[in-house]
């Protein structure tokens, strides 16, 4: 039925909304570290990475 449709549209856009949100706020939160730490997105990750290794080498 038609009420039936539109409340399943309602529910999708709902989800879609939610996900839009929370993907929103990881990329704020983010790059509001980034800012934070005066990095850039490509220095942040090679940080990442050397860290990584400096734990596996056990420095």
């Amino acid at each position: 039925s038609g009420g039936n449709w539109r409340r399943s549209a309602i529910i999708f856009e709902a989800l879609i909304t939610v996900a839009v949100f929370l993907a929103f706020g990881a990329l704020t939160l983010w790059h509001t570290r980034l800012i934070t730490r005066n990095e850039t997105s490509i220095e942040a990750l090679e940080n990442l990475d050397v860290r990584n290794k400096m734990k596996e080498s056990g420095k």
